[in-house]
Formats: structure tokens, sequence, C-alpha cells
């Protein structure tokens, strides 16, 4: 605080009064700034006050801000992971009742009456699971997908359909870390995991790829590139380039030493190469600061490798805009008719007769009316099918074409095993050497076989078909359903019909589905002059997960099946041990936000305290302040007053 110096007799008395009016002004507004801090306790009460510390404090605040926002999430995280936790608990407490209803109805031949009390207990921890499937936290499913508003099971006819989705809901709990608070239905009870997946849809390199899409993915950034025959450098502009088409124009057609380039573009490789096809030396180098000859795999720069020069792994990643003609490498996919799904006692038509791209194929899928969601994984370039219905079985299988076969989606196909068959019981060989099945044909020659030693249905059929007493004009052919799944057998009409009989204790006829379960033989029909037998499908799928294995376990526990109950109940196992394994994950994410919180509180209060000691007043200071402020106005507005009174003869 400074004083101004009192006025000299040489001070003209208007000038006099101005600096003390000035200095009292002075006073009152450094007084009335001190009584502002002390009613609001801070020191900076705008930018203009100390932009130094009212900068720092904006700093602090944004962390203070950012802090409270990090306690809200968490506090939101813990609501949703404390519900889920509760959750989890009552589904492990139904699988748990579940598996000593399967003990108890697998320890012996039980009653009806029994039966049916152990059903029925089962179809209550069915509801309970129902219940908490159904739950949801703030408007918000709990095992149903985040964008999931409705919910996600539903009872249809006996089964169970799920609706949701896969959808993460993440709450943001550190700076840079996030946390998943919501399990998916996959997650908590095995619902709608992908059962199906078809081959790698590898998208080959067309002229038209783009060089952003190129290795998978990652892309190429365009440059300059250098190419010798032997002799001079020629240097070609291509940062103008967009697709492959465009390097390849502008590169065909340049005469090194007098020879002309080609580029030939196939696969998953560009080729540079002489257009007389001979040999010689084509060096080729990045300019500098271009590294397009090394993304191409392209890179000679001494031509040491002779021409003709190959850059391979250049193929873009599959996305759903991919076309179905550049797929397979760029042979292109033949998808038409299109397939079937059928689903229980349904079945659904897929058409692909129209499809063109990868996304087509999705849609008609996931509108062909069966509880199926098909998907493309990006990270392996597979088309995956999620089964939505628990309680049936599915089957992928073929509408007259190849489509189902040619994408790899057909449930059961020639390279299925004959171990996998049964769920994973096998095909019920008789294990000696006494025929599985026996093919009597329509003009009355049998055909024994024995599938000791087989592999694969494919070996099966061609067994059937190499059998040494089939090689005539009567023979009876073996084949995969052209429509469906299974197999089908066909012979020229004789004097009787064709018939299938299996040999006790082999099951290999019912397994491979051409005998009715409970049936040892089979005989054909007539169809346009010919004895055909249809077989069932032998590779069914089931979609899954603890509320299919519990609609299976009732079914089994009424129908008395020792054999289908102690399957389910490893099954049972299984769906516990990934039930436990979420609640344990839910409880780790529940501690780790409980500490993330407790660390976001206290740096709340750091940042608090730092920006405190920027902006707030201290008191004892303060009150020195206005003590001396005080003091100065009251000495101003003395010497005021004694000025004021001044005469004539205060100045003789």
């Amino acid at each position: 605080m400074s004083l101004l110096p009192v006025v000299t007799p040489r001070t003209s008395t208007p000038l006099q009064h101005q600096r003390l009016v000035y200095q009292v002004h002075a006073d009152q507004v450094g007084l009335q700034r001190l009584y502002d801090q002390l009613s609001t306790g801070r020191r900076v009460l705008s930018p203009s006050d100390d932009p130094t510390a009212a900068a720092r404090a904006l700093s602090y605040q944004q962390g203070v801000d950012y802090s409270e926002q990090l306690v809200r999430n968490t506090k939101a995280a813990s609501g949703y992971l404390q519900s889920v936790d509760t959750a989890m608990a009552s589904i492990d407490d139904g699988l748990i009742e579940a598996r000593a209803i399967a003990v108890g109805a697998a320890q012996g031949v039980l009653a009806e009456g029994e039966r049916e009390t152990l059903a029925g207990q089962l179809d209550q921890v069915l509801a309970r699971l129902m219940s908490v499937g159904n739950q949801a936290f703030r408007d918000h499913s709990l095992i149903g997908g985040a964008l999931t508003s409705k919910p996600p099971l539903r009872w249809e006819n006996g089964t169970i359909v799920y609706s949701g989705n896969e959808a993460v809901a993440q709450a943001e709990i550190a700076p840079g870390t996030a946390v998943a608070t919501l399990p998916t239905g996959d997650d908590a009870l095995g619902l709608a995991a992908p059962r199906l997946k078809s081959k790698e849809l590898a998208a080959g390199l067309t002229a038209e790829t783009r060089l952003v899409d190129t290795r998978d993915g990652r892309g190429m950034q365009p440059g300059i590139l250098r190419l010798s025959g032997g002799g001079d450098w020629t240097e070609i502009d291509l940062r103008g380039s967009v697709t492959m088409g465009d390097v390849a124009s502008r590169i065909e057609g340049v005469v090194l030493d007098g020879r002309e380039l080609a580029v030939d573009i196939s696969g998953d490789a560009v080729t540079i190469r002489y257009a007389d096809g001979l040999h010689g030396t084509l060096a080729i180098s990045d300019a500098p600061g271009s590294e397009l000859a090394k993304q191409m795999k392209i890179s000679n720069p001494q031509g040491i490798a002779p021409p003709p020069i190959v850059g391979a792994g250049l193929a873009p990643r599959t996305t759903t805009a991919t076309r179905l003609s550049d797929l397979d490498d760029g042979a292109g996919l033949d998808l038409q008719p299109g397939f079937q799904i059928v689903e229980g006692d349904e079945t659904f038509e897929v058409d692909l007769s129209t499809a063109e791209t990868v996304d087509d194929v999705l849609l008609a899928i996931n509108h062909s009316g069966a509880a199926v969601r098909a998907e493309l994984d990006p990270t392996t370039s597979k088309l995956q099918l999620r089964l939505l219905k628990s309680g049936v079985t599915y089957s992928i299988g073929e509408s007259g074409g190849m489509a189902a076969t040619r994408l790899g989606l057909r449930s059961a196909g020639g390279e299925t095993r004959l171990d996998s068959l049964r769920n994973g019981r096998g095909a019920g060989l008789s294990g000696d050497a006494r025929p599985d099945l026996t093919i009597v044909r329509p003009d009355g020659v049998s055909l024994d076989i024995n599938a000791e030693g087989l592999s694969t249905i494919d070996d099966v059929i061609a067994a059937i078909n190499a059998h040494p007493d089939n090689q005539d004009a009567a023979q009876v052919t073996a084949a995969l359903s052209a429509h469906g799944n299974g197999i089908t057998l066909q012979g020229a009409s004789g004097t009787g019909g064709l018939e299938i009989r299996q040999n006790p204790p082999s099951e290999l006829g019912n397994t491979l589905g051409l005998i009715p379960s409970g049936q040892d033989a089979v005989v054909g029909s007539s169809e346009a002059g010919n004895e055909v037998v249809r077989g069932a499908d032998y590779a069914p799928v089931e979609s899954g997960g603890a509320l299919d294995t519990l609609l299976r376990l009732r079914d089994a526990v009424l129908s008395g099946d020792v054999t289908e109950i102690e399957r389910l109940s490893q099954r049972l196992d299984a769906d516990f041990d990934q039930a436990n394994r979420t609640r344990g994950m839910v409880g780790y994410r529940l501690q780790s936000v409980d500490l993330m919180q407790a660390r976001a509180e206290d740096q709340a209060v750091l940042m608090k305290s730092r920006m405190s000691e920027e902006i707030d007043a201290e008191f004892t200071s303060m009150v020195s302040e206005i003590t001396r402020r005080q003091m100065s106005l009251d000495a101003s507005l003395r010497l005021m007053g004694q000025t004021s009174g001044l005469t004539v003869l205060n100045f003789l």
C-alpha cells in the first residue's frame, strides 16, 4: 500500500484536492476488495486479480471436475457390478441345484412320478434363471447387452429365445482405463455364443482395391518409386494413387533401357516384370521419404533378385462391403441359390441369388426368419452364426447348390469326423470284424460295410461307392444330400427295394441318420424310376448355454434317458464353471472400481487443496491488510479536511 506524498506549498489547490480524492478512492476500492475477499474467502475473484494464479487455479479446477466425474463413474459402475454379482450368485445357485437334480435322476430307474417331480424342480430352476436373465438396473438389462431395453429372454413353444446383443457397457474409472460394467448373455449363461463359423473369407487383391485397405487393413502410403534396368534410375511419382489399379497403370508402359514394364495383380500379390517375359536386371527402391516399395514388398535396390519381382501379402481385409467376386483370394464365391437353416422342425431358406457383397449375405441370413444372428468377425474374416433359441437343434444345409459348402457353413459335411457324432460319443461301431451296415441293392446284391478304420463321412461314402460288389450298372451311389443335410443313397429300380440294415451291436445306421432311431432297418422309396433312401442330419448343432442344457436335461429326466442325463451333467459342470468365472471377473472388476473410486476421491481432494492455495485468501493477512487500509483512509480523510480549511493567511 502506498500513500501519496504530502502536498507542497507550490502545488495548486485543485491538484491537491485531486490527489487526495484519488487516495481516498484507492483506499475505499482496496477496502471493498478486502471485504469481498473476507465474505467469499477467495483472494482471486477474477483472472485480472492474479493472472498467473488464476491460470494455475483453472488447471486445478479441470482436474477437480475430471476427478469428480471419475468418482461419479465409479459409483455408477459399482452399482451395476453389485447388481450383476447378486444376479450371478442366483445363477450359480440355480445351476448347483440343477446339478444335484441330475445326479439324483441318473442314479437308476425312477418311477414316472419321481421323474415328473424332478422335471418340475428343473422347471422352477429355469423360471428363476429366466427371471434373473430379464433383470435390469437403471433401465439397462443385466445380461442382455448395453443396447437392450426390453427383457432379452422369452418363452416360445417350450423353447427360450434370446434377443439380447453383445454390446458391452463401459465406464471410465481412471485416465485411459475403462471397465465393462455388464456381462453379455454369453458370459453369464452361454447364450448366443458363436456356434458355427465359416471358412476364412480371404479377399483377393484387385485393381479396385484401395491402397488404404491393403495388407489386411494396415494400408500403404503412396510415394515415389525409383526403377532401373541396370542403367540410369527412373522415378515414378505415385503420390496421387488411390487404388492398386492406379499404381499398376503408372508403372505399366515405363521403358527401362529399351524394355517395357508390365504389372500383374492377383490373389494377394502384385508382380512387376518386363513385358517381353525375359530376365534381366530390375532394381526397385524408394525415393527419399517414401516407403511404398518396402510396403509393397518389391524393394530390390541392388537388382540382385531377377524379374519378375513379386510383392506378396498385400490382400485387403475382408469387410462387409467386400464383393463376393473378390473373395476366395480373388477367385470369387458363387453362392447361388443359397442354403437352408433348419431350426427344430422349421426350415428357413436363405436366398442369395441377388447377393453381391458380404453384407448382402449377412442381411439374407438375419432376415431369413430363423432365430440366428450372423455377423462378420473382423479379426478372422469369418462369418459366425449365433444361435438364439435354446432347446432346439440347428442344421445348415444346401438348397440344391453348394453355397453352404463354399462358405464353410455347412454343419454336416463330408469332413465331419465319425468320432464327433452323437455329441462326441462316436459312431457306435461294433468294434470287430463284423459289418456295421448291410446295404441290399434293388437287384438283391448285399454290400457289407465295416466302418472300423474309417474317419470321416467322406470315408463312409467312398467305402459304399467303391465296394467291390457295387461296380456294375446296378450300382448304388452314396452322396451328401443336395437339399438340407444327410446322406442320400440311390440305386436303379429292380426286383426289390433299396434296404439298409445295421447289425447290432453297431448303431452306425442310426448315427448316420440313415435308419430312424429305435429301428435296425429301413427300406427306401421309389422316386423317378430310382430307389432312394434319404438320411436325416447326422450332426445337428445345439445352441448351447445353460438354458439349453436345462431344457434338454428336463426332457431327458422325463424320458429316463440316463446316458443323456450323464452327458448333460457334464455340460452343466461346464456351464457352472463359465458362470463362476464370470462372477469372479465381476468381483475383480468391483474391487478395481472401489480402488479407483478411492483414488479419484483422493485426487479431487488434492486438486482442491492446490487450487485453494492459489485463490483462497489467508484470514490473518487479510485482517492486517484491512487495518492498514482503514488507517490509510482515515489519514487521507484527515489530511483532506485540513487542506480544505486553509486560507490565504496560511500561505503568508
